[in-house]
């Protein structure tokens, strides 16, 4: 007898019995669960909990029934599977902590950061997107914004083997999905770019990094907006971590309206 499980997820799952007796009986009972991780970062000097759920591991009991040799033989296995159900990034949708409603600097929370990069509410006259303008259809309230340096950049390490084993990476079982909105203010030069670097476990970069942008005015049309920008593929064997960096650079004038949001990064097989 085998058995092979497919589409597994918190939804539905698909179990394929094969090499059994003809008219044998089952009785079934299934189960699905969830893995969370669970990151914390300060704010304020307040502690914010983040919860994100990676993986969901999907077990399979059978009593089968052999009709022929009228025996019953309890039969348990188990699937485990990785699944498109987080963003790995820790504010990636500029949503967490505080937003700058005026025409300070509010840096993200949850990012290094290098030079001015504000958190923004959307609608900050003293900004550059409001919510009406081309974009994301879940916005939010906030996005990240260039402010006034040259130029400006955040980032995010991430040790994707915390929470993946390190064989299915080398299996090459394991995919990434990685997108931004990114944009920027009117007919103004200034541009934004996303992109993410994975490392081996010596620390060393695999592959090319990949950018998403920069997008231009000439991409923008000299409308005020965010395009969407996506890569996805196969991890490289040997990726153990990587990092997710986004960078704003000012064109020409005194503030740098270079615009991202909804930076996302997903793991699935």
């Amino acid at each position: 007898m085998i058995v092979t499980a497919t589409n597994v997820n918190a939804i539905t799952t698909n179990v394929l019995i094969t090499n059994i007796t003809t008219s044998s009986t089952f009785i079934t009972t299934t189960s699905i669960t969830t893995t969370t991780k669970t990151s914390r970062i300060e704010d304020n000097n307040e502690e914010v909990v983040l919860m994100h759920n990676y993986f969901i591991a999907f077990t399979v009991n059978l009593e089968y029934i052999d009709p022929i040799v009228n025996n019953q033989i309890s039969f348990n296995k188990s699937f485990f599977n990785l699944v498109f159900q987080s963003n790995w990034l820790i504010n990636g949708d500029a949503e967490t902590g505080t937003c700058q409603s005026g025409n300070g600097v509010t840096h993200p929370t949850g990012w290094m950061y290098n030079g001015s990069i504000t958190q923004v509410y959307y609608n900050n006259t003293a900004a550059d997107l409001s919510s009406t303008d081309p974009g994301p259809s879940n916005r939010g309230n906030c996005y990240f914004y260039g402010q006034i340096s040259a130029v400006t950049s955040m980032w995010q390490y991430i040790n994707m083997t915390n929470s993946i084993n390190s064989i299915l990476i080398d299996n090459q079982t394991v995919y990434y999905n990685f997108s931004a909105w990114i944009g920027g203010y009117s007919n103004q030069k200034d541009n934004a770019q996303v992109s993410i670097t994975f490392i081996d476990q010596a620390n060393q970069k695999i592959n090319n990094t990949i950018t998403l942008g920069p997008v231009s005015v000439v991409d923008r049309g000299s409308i005020t907006s965010l395009l969407f920008r996506q890569a996805n593929g196969l991890l490289s064997i040997g990726a153990r971590s990587c990092i997710v960096m986004a960078t704003i650079t000012r064109g020409a004038g005194t503030y740098n309206d270079g615009d991202i949001d909804n930076i996302a990064l997903y793991f699935y097989q």
